[in-house]
């Protein structure tokens, strides 16, 4: 970690008082620690510290290796938690020849003295809390907009080339405690109640990023540049890559979008990730036969009742609405459509064209019964299903199906021959025709349309939502991908 002399003396110490003053005290949010608070504070933090009320850290203060951020009544000095990164540095190389330790803590010193007077600008947009004090409940906003200003006035005139690489190598502290780069994420994207209880390397890791991080937010906002992030600390990344796995180039930029992807990566999403659109009571009833809870695997089933074309009944399923809802939670939309409505297709075209399906578009044609079944195999089914009610399947069996092409032909001539008199349509028969799909997952020879449905849907919770929306876009025009 260098600087150059110009560099160091930017942040001298008669400068750094003219910001560093009373108003600064009001408006930090973190305490000053006492030697035996610091102490445990970086023991916790799991660095190898000796001491208890007093130790190494008036040690290497005595020694001109530690800078104080304050003194007590009685001359003692106290610590900002940011002292932290330059002890566990002294730690490390406390072996070196005293005149170079000396020389190189001084620059380490000045890093963290830049990091503490913007502690107080960006330390709330880290923990997602302001601390407040009686002097400056009211004010503050007003306190903080002049502070910053003669903050970034000091931030203005240091080298951006020569801080990105302090920045780097603050990382690089952070990532030797501990690499786990997607957990920090992870923490990082939690609340600050969580964080500030961890204990050993990671919390020790934490913090160090942490203050990487109020120098990258000063630098970025006032010179206008884009570093990397403090995730990112070795190896390489292509942009489309670090994208793909968290939404966004810059996850914590695009906080949402990293969460989501985050906790899509650790197993811990607990809402539907697939939206499937089903077209009436049999469909539906199918797949809860075969899914009994779709929940769990983060599918959720919408049955549309037959009215994707003329979306009547329940405003609050309106297609279009859900489509918009399903691209807002960034959610796949799979939607299963009879064919034998014409205003089905041009209704999801529609859609398409606007943008509002990411997933897949299927087609039953004419039906969802015969796509997925020959009629042979539809009346073996219902015979069946009367059959274990006790009916009489006579009629049903003698009955003229030569002029059934579609499902509510078979449902008209099943409702004239069966004993029950009544609609096939439904639960029961969803449920038999899963049963009969699932031990017949074939037929002439391919996979059923349902079958393959379904298992799109099973994958598609663990399928990047940003790769699917930007390379395998439906197709408007013929609703394929």
């Amino acid at each position: 970690m260098k600087l150059s002399e110009d560099q160091l003396e930017l942040l001298n110490d008669k400068k750094l008082k003219s910001i560093i003053n009373t108003k600064w005290l009001e408006l930090s949010q973190n305490n000053l620690k006492t030697e035996p608070h610091f102490i445990r504070f970086v023991r916790e933090c799991g660095l190898p510290i000796r001491g208890v009320v007093s130790g190494e850290p008036s040690d290497f203060h005595n020694r001109g290796l530690l800078k104080s951020d304050g003194n007590l009544h009685d001359t003692k000095p106290t610590f900002h938690p940011f002292r932290l990164m330059v002890l566990n540095r002294l730690l490390r190389f406390r072996t070196q020849d005293h005149c170079r330790l000396l020389e190189q803590a001084s620059v380490w010193n000045k890093v963290i003295d830049l990091a503490i007077i913007l502690e107080p600008v960006f330390w709330p947009s880290i923990t997602g809390m302001i601390r407040f004090n009686h002097f400056n409940e009211l004010s503050r906003d007003k306190d903080v907009l002049q502070y910053k200003k003669a903050a970034f006035e000091l931030l203005g005139k240091l080298d951006v080339d020569q801080w990105k690489k302090v920045h780097q190598s603050i990382k690089f502290d952070a990532a030797k405690m501990d690499d786990n780069s997607e957990l920090y994420l992870l923490l990082r994207l939690s609340r600050w109640e969580k964080r500030s209880t961890l204990k050993g390397a990671i919390a020790g890791s934490l913090w160090i990023r942490h203050i990487a991080e109020v120098l990258r937010l000063g630098f970025e906002e006032v010179h206008d540049v884009r570093w990397h992030q403090e995730d990112y600390c070795f190896g390489y990344w292509e942009d489309d890559d670090r994208a793909l796995a968290y939404g966004s180039i810059h996850p914590l930029d695009n906080q949402y979008l990293a969460k989501d992807n985050l906790l899509r990566k650790f197993g811990l999403f607990s809402g539907s990730r697939v939206r499937w659109y089903v077209e009436g009571p049999t469909e539906l009833h199918a797949v809860l036969a075969i899914i009994p809870s779709p929940a769990k695997l983060h599918i959720e089933v919408v049955d549309l009742k037959g009215n994707i074309a003329t979306e009547k009944h329940n405003i609050a399923l309106k297609l279009s609405d859900c489509l918009s809802a399903d691209v807002e939670l960034r959610r796949f939309s799979f939607i299963t459509y009879d064919k034998d409505v014409s205003e089905n297709v041009r209704t999801i075209k529609t859609q398409v064209d606007k943008g509002k399906v990411c997933g897949l578009v299927a087609e039953n044609n004419p039906d969802f019964e015969f796509a997925n079944f020959s009629l042979e195999e539809l009346i073996g089914i219902a015979v069946d299903l009367d059959k274990s009610k006790g009916h009489d399947v006579t009629n049903l069996m003698k009955a003229d199906w030569s002029k059934v092409k579609k499902g509510k032909d078979f449902e008209k001539v099943y409702k004239h021959n069966s004993e029950t008199h009544r609609s096939i349509k439904g639960k029961e028969w969803g449920h038999a025709l899963a049963k009969f799909m699932v031990a017949n997952p074939e037929l002439h020879g391919k996979t059923r349309a349902f079958i393959r449905q379904l298992e799109s849907a099973i994958r598609a919770v663990k399928v990047s939502y940003e790769l699917q929306s930007k390379h395998f876009q439906v197709n408007p025009e013929d609703l394929m991908i």
